[in-house]
C-alpha cells in the first residue's frame, strides 16, 4: 500500500516509477563493483526508526536516544534511514546504521540535542552523519560540534530545507558540510525548495519512496529535502567504501570527500559550475549523459532535448509499454508513463 506524506505543500501527479527513480542516484554501478556500503558506518540524527521494518532486514542498527522521554518511532526518521540502508530502497544497504533520536513522536527536534548528537556520533566511530534538519539560526554549540567532526574526518550532510526562499539554514550553511537541495522527476528546481549561495548539490526530493513507521511493511511516497538528503548520504557511503576497500580500511579524507561529491559525482544543470538554485549540480555516483524522451507512436524522439528520427515507435501494447530494446542498455533508468503516453530513459 502506498500513501502520502509531504513536508510543505500538496503532491500533484505522482509518478508511478519512485522505485526505479532511486536508481538515479548510480547506486547499481557501484553495486556491480561489490560496493554495498560495507564497512562504513553513518549516523542517522533524527527522529528515532522502527527498527523492525521490512526494510531493515539484516540491517545492523544501533539507536541511542539523546530525549529524557521514551517516544515511538516516526515517520521521518524510518523513511530517511531507508533510503540510506534499506534493503530495496537504500543506496548503501550494506552500511551499518547508528540511530540518534533528538526529535520527539512527532517530529519536532530538541535543538539543544543537536551538538551532543553529532559528538556522540563522532565518538563511536561513525563516518557520515546525516541531518535531514534545518534551522533559521545557528543553535549553541552546534558549530564547534561540526568543527569536532571535521577534526576527526567525519562529513556531516544535512538538508537546505523548504522555505521556499534564498538564505542560509543551519546547520547546512556551514563550509564544513554538503548542504543538499531538492529537484523533481525532470531535474527542474521546486518552488519549496530552500536555495541560495550554500547550497552543494541537489537530488531528487518530490515523492520519493520511503520506508514508513505505521507498520513493518509501509511505505510511503515522501517530499521535501529530508529525503534527497540521505539519498547523497548513501552515495557517500558508496564513495567510503569504495575508498576502504582499496586502502586497507583507512578512511577517505574528509576533504577529499567533499570535493568528490561537489566536482566529482554531480551533473551541472545550469550554468557551468555552483549556482544557487542547484549548487554544483545533480549528485550521483553516474553523472547523467545522455537523456531520451520518447512519444508513444511517434517516430521522433528526443535525445537531450534534440529531436531525432526512429526507425521504429514506443508503443502500448496489451497494456504494457514498449521501448525498442537498443536504447534501454544496461545501466538505464525507465521511466514509464503511460498516463502521459511517454517514456523517459537516462543513464
Amino acid at each position: 500500500m502506498i500513501i502520502f506524506i509531504e513536508e510543505e505543500e500538496k503532491m500533484k501527479n505522482p509518478h508511478n516509477n519512485s522505485f526505479e527513480l532511486l536508481n538515479l542516484s548510480g547506486r547499481k554501478a557501484y553495486w556491480s563493483q561489490g560496493f554495498k556500503g560495507e564497512n562504513v558506518k553513518v549516523a542517522v540524527i533524527d527522529t528515532g526508526i522502527l527498527i523492525d521494518h521490512e526494510q531493515f532486514k539484516d540491517v545492523k542498527i544501533t539507536e541511542k536516544s539523546m530525549l529524557d522521554d521514551k517516544v515511538e518511532p516516526n515517520y521521518h526518521g524510518t523513511a530517511v534511514a531507508s533510503l540510506i540502508a534499506g534493503k530495496d530502497l537504500g543506496v548503501a544497504p550494506s552500511c551499518e546504521l547508528l540511530s540518534i533520536e533528538i526529535k520527539d513522536s512527532v517530529g519536532d527536534p530538541h535543538l539543544d540535542k543537536i551538538a551532543k548528537a553529532i559528538i556522540y556520533a563522532v565518538d563511536e566511530g561513525c563516518d557520515l552523519i546525516n541531518i535531514s534538519y534545518s534551522h533559521y539560526a545557528n543553535y549553541g554549540g552546534v558549530e564547534e560540534a561540526i568543527e569536532y567532526a571535521e577534526a576527526n574526518n567525519v562529513l556531516i550532510i544535512c538538508s537546505s530545507g523548504n522555505d521556499g526562499s534564498e538564505g542560509k539554514r543551519y546547520p547546512a550553511a556551514f563550509d564544513e558540510t554538503i548542504s543538499v537541495g531538492g529537484v523533481n522527476y525532470d531535474y527542474e528546481k521546486i518552488k519549496w525548495v530552500t536555495y541560495g549561495s550554500t547550497l552543494d548539490v541537489c537530488q531528487v526530493c518530490e515523492n520519493v519512496l520511503a520506508a514508513h513507521s505505521i507498520s513493518s511493511n509501509e511505505y510511503a511516497l515522501m517530499s521535501g529535502t529530508s529525503f534527497s538528503t540521505p539519498i547523497v548520504t548513501g552515495i557517500a557511503a558508496l564513495l567510503v567504501c569504495k575508498h576502504k576497500y582499496f586502502n586497507n580500511g583507512k578512511k577517505i579524507p574528509v576533504n577529499i570527500l567533499r570535493y568528490m561529491l561537489k566536482n566529482q559525482f554531480v551533473k551541472d544543470l545550469s550554468i557551468k559550475g555552483k549556482d544557487k538554485l542547484y549548487g554544483y549540480g545533480f549528485c550521483t555516483l553516474q553523472p547523467l549523459s545522455l537523456i531520451l524522451e520518447f512519444k508513444i507512436d511517434s517516430m521522433e524522439m528526443k535525445q537531450n532535448g534534440e529531436v531525432i528520427k526512429m526507425e521504429e515507435p514506443a508503443k502500448i501494447e496489451n497494456g504494457r509499454t514498449l521501448v525498442p530494446l537498443k536504447y534501454a542498455n544496461d545501466g538505464a533508468t525507465v521511466l514509464w508513463m503511460q498516463e502521459e503516453r511517454k517514456v523517459k530513459i537516462m543513464y
